[in-house]
């Protein structure tokens, strides 16, 4: 009991030592003069009808055609507000759009016994394979990307893409759902 009393009381005399760290508050010193530049072009989406046209149009790619894509891609901006430009006028954004087809690999680890084998007299080591099963997939992903330049400009404004599992029996309704979550965050006008 003794040693116990003893050896609080150095460990309690150790925490009184001097601190060698202090506090101190200074100032933030003033930001530089240059970081006030502004690096990027002002948005030209702050106008209240905005108007559109194809900078570079979508090219046509196996399963569907380069105006079937233009209209579905047209009906989406339509929906968020934006409306083509008329003929021989001057548009205030431009936008271009490509449509690309991949696949990829998708791995699905099954384990049956969680992780701890069989509980079966035959199973295990004579019979079964301990630990998870592999399942590879290959799925084919279409990706949308869609990009908003200014007119005048021509700096690019805003960028969006999106992937959509392909789906061989309504393509179209794939598409839709590409273009709308592609321009999900797209400003609305």
């Amino acid at each position: 009991m003794r040693f116990l009393v003893l050896g609080l009381c150095i460990a309690l005399s150790a925490c009184q030592s001097h601190n060698p760290y202090h506090a101190q508050s200074l100032p933030l010193p003033n930001a530089p003069a240059t970081s006030a530049a502004i690096v990027y072009p002002a948005a030209t989406h702050n106008v209240q009808s905005g108007t559109w046209a194809w900078y570079a149009p979508p090219q046509s790619v196996a399963f569907v055609s380069s105006t079937r894509l233009e209209q579905i891609i047209g009906e989406s901006l339509d929906q968020r507000g934006l409306r083509p430009a008329a003929p021989h006028t001057s548009p205030e954004m431009l936008i271009s759009a490509h449509l690309e087809q991949f696949e990829r690999e998708r791995r699905i680890y099954d384990d049956p016994y969680h992780g701890y084998g069989s509980f079966y007299p035959y199973h295990g080591r004579y019979g079964y394979q301990y630990g998870p099963r592999v399942r590879v997939y290959r799925e084919r992903i279409w990706r949308l990307n869609i990009e908003v330049r200014d007119e005048r400009t021509n700096y690019v404004t805003w960028q969006g893409h999106s992937e959509v599992h392909a789906t061989p029996h309504d393509p179209e309704a794939a598409l839709y759902r590409a273009a709308r979550r592609a321009l999900a965050t797209f400003p609305a006008y």
